[in-house]
């Protein structure tokens, strides 16, 4: 089994990226009856693109045959694609080695759909709701409240007179 860990400088002692398409490394781990038997750390050379790097991201990854990714969030577009390549998505915090672990050894499980973040972490499209979909720039709680800002609905955390 072939498993890639969004890292920071990568390797087992390593922490987890809390993201996926924009982390600085991959550690890619060999494991065999849940064991690791190796691991290897990998550039994510996409990471500076300006769009599509969850699309980049992606397909790398399946290039790389992985059966398994850790991260801390996946974006909407690179989750599908994990999806229909039939590898799993594993959300995961802390040492790479603990995550690596708990997953083979059932404490993690892939996550679906409602589980995908969205961009740099916000929610996914598939969360709408407001108390979710109004959070702004400026860390606003829920209904979007403060100075300048209108509260409530979906379009709260707009500017007056936008």
């Amino acid at each position: 089994m072939k498993i890639a860990v969004a890292t920071i400088k990568g390797g087992l002692d390593d922490v987890v990226s809390p993201v996926l398409a924009r982390c600085e490394t991959f550690t890619l781990v060999e494991v065999e009856d849940k064991q690791i038997q190796g691991s290897e750390i990998i550039e994510n050379t996409h990471r500076e693109g300006t769009s599509g790097v969850g699309v980049q991201v992606g397909q790398m990854l399946i290039n790389m045959k992985v059966n398994a990714v850790i991260a801390g969030n996946f974006g909407p577009n690179v989750f599908e694609m994990l999806k229909q390549a039939g590898i799993e998505m594993i959300r995961a915090e802390g040492s790479v080695r603990e995550s690596i672990m708990k997953y083979l050894n059932g404490e993690l499980k892939p996550i679906d759909r409602g589980e995908a973040s969205g961009r740099f972490g916000g929610p996914s499209d598939t969360q709408t709701d407001s108390n979710v979909y109004n959070r702004g720039a400026r860390g606003l709680n829920r209904g979007g409240q403060g100075p300048g800002w209108r509260g409530g609905g979906r379009r709260a955390g707009r500017r007056w007179g936008r």
